[in-house]
């Protein structure tokens, strides 16, 4: 991602946001590849090492899905109507980059061993070249389905300023949400909710008391944007409550990891090394990536949609929205599978002392109204399995039999970590920066 990597001058940064504040925070964000004009992947995916299991911090749970037929001529117009919009120019058009060419002051990438990929990619090159490998990985899990379109935001999304329709992705994710009668599932890095979001979940509540909806994130420990993750524990006590939701946490290295990354003990291997050695602050772990949703076993997405402001609002998206049971059914397993206990945990209520919950709970419905949050006692926190206890739901009456607290933050490197205060002082302070995170 080149937010990481683009660093410009604090006064063009602080220019850039006074002049136009939405052009300046707004991203592209799809993730959008076509072969040929006949093969299309589209996901959660970035073009970097932790993406593809090759980094030695931390790796990605992420997901892609490859499609044939006529969503791919959908998403080649959406690529040329990025490629041709009004803002979009050549890198060699930049006065930096090109000044930088006309000086020859680069590196070039010639040859396969000027990337310097080293022996953790020599395996990818053998299978790449090898038919049987590619049609096992690729062709062969191919299925039909009944219906599947790319749906993605229109350039320049929302730029306007005196009319800005609805962006077309929020639309085409809210109309999808509207069809759940019985159970949503929804896998997200980052759970921002705005008030428009929370306002369609209350609404699809009050008209189907009995719906569950159920949302796979990130924990303190796993995520890698801990503004977002502090946004999401501001509200936290708000989705458990007040819009029944059912949040599971990604641990940083949960159990399902050998079946998602074979490569790992060897990886965790160099990494422990480097932390030995004072080159890497912690030992390596996993973050959660994915972007997919599941309505009803009938609808599924993926693609490159955050359950935040920012991909409501702000960036661009784009994914795969697929119409067929057998597909929303295994990709609702995949989720299901990190839910588990022993690959997430469940945030759920307290077991407090009668009467301090009702007064944590209207404290915490008149800190969403403001953004300074100060008070110091939450109603939700972290929960974990008891050894021997079947897992349920945090609605079920032997909830608290079944499992223990874990704490606020499970899975914090030592006591009081910077990360830790950071998140704190948001909790506290950090509501006004919400509508951008």
């Amino acid at each position: 991602p080149a937010f990481r990597r683009i660093d410009p001058a604090l006064w063009r940064q602080a220019l850039a946001a006074l002049l136009s504040f939405r052009a300046t925070n707004q991203r592209m964000h799809n993730k959008v590849m076509i072969v040929h004009g006949a093969v299309l992947l589209t996901g959660g995916r970035n073009i970097e090492n932790a993406y593809y299991d090759h980094a030695l911090e931390y790796n990605y749970r992420d997901r892609d899905v490859l499609a044939t037929g006529p969503a791919v001529a959908e998403a080649q117009r959406s690529f040329e109507e990025y490629w041709n919009f009004r803002h979009a120019i050549p890198s060699r058009a930049l006065k930096d980059v090109a000044a930088a060419i006309e000086r020859g002051r680069f590196r070039r990438y010639d040859r396969r061993e000027d990337w310097e990929f080293g022996p953790s990619f020599a395996a990818i090159g053998r299978e790449a070249d090898e038919a049987a490998t590619v049609r096992a990985r690729f062709v062969e899990p191919l299925a039909v389905v009944r219906n599947a379109r790319f749906v993605s935001d229109e350039a320049g999304k929302a730029r306007g300023w005196l009319k800005r329709s609805a962006p077309r992705g929020t639309m085409e994710l809210r109309r999808a949400l509207e069809q759940g009668r019985a159970d949503i599932l929804v896998q997200t890095p980052y759970l921002v909710l705005s008030p428009a979001a929370r306002d369609l979940i209350a609404e699809l509540r009050r008209r189907e008391p009995g719906l569950r909806i159920r949302i796979s994130s990130n924990s303190f420990a796993s995520t890698d944007n801990l503004m977002a993750y502090s946004g999401n524990y501001r509200l936290r006590n708000l989705y458990i409550e007040q819009l029944g939701l059912e949040v599971h946490e990604f641990k940083p290295r949960p159990a399902v990891l050998p079946a998602l990354f074979p490569d790992w003990a060897a990886q965790d291997r160099l990494a422990a090394a480097r932390v030995a050695a004072g080159e890497q602050k912690r030992p390596m772990y996993f973050s959660l990536h994915a972007k997919s949703l599941v309505v009803d076993d009938a609808v599924a997405f993926i693609g490159s949609y955050n359950l935040d402001p920012r991909s409501e609002n702000l960036n661009t998206e784009a994914g795969l929205l697929i119409e067929d049971a057998a597909f929303a059914q295994g990709l609702r397993a995949e989720i299901e599978r990190d839910l588990r206990a022993e690959n997430s945990w469940v945030i759920a209520r307290r077991a407090l002392p009668l009467g301090l919950d009702t007064v944590n709970g209207l404290v915490g419905r008149l800190a969403g109204l403001s953004p300074i949050d100060v008070w110091p006692i939450r109603n939700t926190t972290s929960f974990e399995l008891r050894p021997g206890a079947p897992e349920v739901a945090p609605s079920h009456p032997d909830f608290y039999r079944h499992y223990r607290e874990a704490g606020s933050f499970p899975g914090a490197e030592g006591w009081m970590s910077q990360e830790e205060i950071v998140t704190r002082l948001y909790k506290a302070i950090g509501g006004s920066l919400t509508p951008i995170l």
